[in-house]
């Protein structure tokens, strides 16, 4: 990912950016969807942001379906894990409540 971006910034006029910056959808996508629980929120956002910076920068690219359907793949795998997110935090807080009324 850092490679990609130093890319861009180093040679702005390549013809290799449009490509690279799909790559970086596809490869943030990945990255986030196989993290750690604690850091998949925030890679999952990174994805989002990626995909937000190619759209403005390449709105008529030949990627633009490949990167529309990551795009959604992001949200859904990040509405997913928030759900489970939720649940966790629901459960945590049941059983705090459960340890409380048991000690009293």
């Amino acid at each position: 990912i850092i490679n990609f971006q130093n890319f861009a910034k180093e040679f702005p006029e390549s013809t290799r950016n449009e490509e690279l910056a799909y790559r970086l959808v596809e490869v943030g996508y990945t990255y986030a969807k196989n993290s750690a629980f604690n850091k998949k929120e925030e890679r999952l956002n990174d994805a989002l942001k990626f995909a937000s910076n190619f759209y403005r920068k390449y709105a008529a690219s030949g990627y633009l379906g490949e990167v529309k359907k990551l795009e959604a793949q992001t949200k859904e795998e990040l509405q997913a894990h928030n759900k489970q997110k939720k649940e966790f935090a629901d459960k945590k807080a049941a059983e705090e409540v459960a340890a409380t009324n048991t000690s009293n």
